[in-house]
């Protein structure tokens, strides 16, 4: 089974740049997730189906990402491992590499939360979801909170 790419360009941003062939296969057009409310996470967070399994393999993955390393300059590698200053509503940022294509990461801290931002949920913390020993749940509890995170601009 062939597996194609996503599309390079979003109709939303026409002038951002095709990342290199490098990047294609990870790239995912922006998207923007929200929930109004704890309720609203059983019409948005599809059933988890347990025995799906990934499309790509463990050594495919690292080979993309040592593609990936190889094409960085040093500064950059260190400018990803330690960040920069926070920006906007960001805790910190990993700043983007626009000749790769990379887009940078906002990081919005917060294992329970997204942090700095308004009208968003608090979920209960990991110890108390592991406690009810209920995977499913704790499985939409986390894709809840990455929806939140995405659509505030986190990278997850």
């Amino acid at each position: 089974m062939e597996i194609t790419p996503p599309p390079l360009r979003s109709p939303a941003q026409p002038n951002e740049p095709n990342p290199p062939p490098v990047l294609q296969q990870w790239y995912i057009p922006p998207t923007t997730y929200s929930l109004s409310s704890p309720a609203a996470l059983h019409i948005h967070v599809p059933k988890a189906n347990h025995q799906q399994k990934g499309t790509r393999d463990k050594s495919t993955a690292l080979a993309l990402a040592n593609t990936l390393i190889s094409h960085l300059t040093l500064e950059e590698k260190v400018s990803m491992i330690t960040g920069n200053s926070s920006a906007g509503n960001c805790i910190g940022v990993i700043a983007p590499i626009p000749r790769l294509g990379f887009k940078g990461i906002c990081m919005l801290d917060g294992p329970s939360a997204v942090n700095r931002a308004d009208l968003v949920s608090i979920f209960p913390a990991g110890i108390t979801a592991a406690a009810t020993w209920d995977r499913e749940m704790i499985h939409h509890r986390g894709v809840a909170i990455a929806e939140e995170f995405k659509g505030e601009g986190g990278g997850t």
